[in-house]
């Protein structure tokens, strides 16, 4: 399972691993979710709040993808994601939470290219749903 995209150089195209900024306060939620998705083949960078994520977008460059909790401090998940889409950033994100309640569901269906992985999830589904939302086979 090889996650590429496509890199413009000087030559053509080179294939390249996807790339994916994952948001969690929680030190040890993150580094496994990092570490798994890089064993998957992906790009992944670490941000450990909402504040760091919103950084990482703007300084890191292109991302395919976010991957962020909800409950953070400072700024959550939810308003992360409206945020980075009121700067312009149209990337699919994938939300972590182990507390989906209804408004969230509401937030969530009103927001375009959005899904939900409910805590807790085996890791075997965190990297489906990543291939998923990438469009990955």
């Amino acid at each position: 399972m090889k996650a590429t995209r496509s890199v413009r150089g000087g030559g053509g195209t080179v294939p390249g691993p996807k790339r994916i900024v994952v948001a969690d306060d929680d030190l040890e939620m993150r580094q496994v979710v990092c570490e798994v998705l890089a064993s998957a083949g992906f790009e992944v960078r670490e941000a450990s709040s909402g504040v760091v994520l919103l950084s990482r977008l703007v300084s890191d460059g292109d991302f395919d993808l976010m991957v962020t909790d909800v409950r953070m401090p400072w700024i959550s998940g939810e308003h992360v994601v409206q945020m980075a889409r009121t700067a312009g950033f149209g990337l699919p994100v994938l939300i972590m939470t182990a507390y989906a309640d209804e408004a969230l569901h509401r937030l969530l269906a009103g927001l375009e290219n959005v899904a939900l992985l409910e805590k807790p999830f085996d890791l075997r589904e965190l990297v489906e749903a990543t291939l998923r939302i990438l469009g990955s086979p």
